[in-house]
């Protein structure tokens, strides 16, 4: 099972915005059963790889090519120095997200 399929199969069976709404079956969670089911979701989403993004900065008069983390917005290098495999983490030391560096 992929992560994506494990988030489709939580969010089945977690409650969904309108639940008090409507009549809940007995495989529908709320309240604190919802709070974990939403950082299980928040996790896994983690561990789905994301393409960090350039952010223009402009240092000392200067602009720089930043690369950031597409979850947090963390600084995670120099464009330039990203390139290089040995400077590419394979996680944001920020928020724990997992980074796909391919082109």
């Amino acid at each position: 099972m992929t992560e994506k399929e494990a988030i489709e199969v939580i969010r089945d069976k977690a409650c969904n915005d309108r639940c008090e709404e409507i009549h809940c079956n007995d495989a529908c969670m709320y309240g604190k059963d919802k709070c974990a089911f939403d950082m299980a979701i928040q996790a896994l989403e983690k561990q789905m790889p994301k393409k960090p993004y350039i952010q223009q900065v402009e240092i000392d008069y200067y602009e720089h090519d930043c690369m950031e983390c597409p979850s947090c917005d963390s600084f995670l290098g120099y464009a330039s120095e990203c390139k290089e495999e040995h400077y590419q983490e394979n996680y944001c030391p920020n928020c724990g997200q997992r980074l796909d560096w391919g082109e």
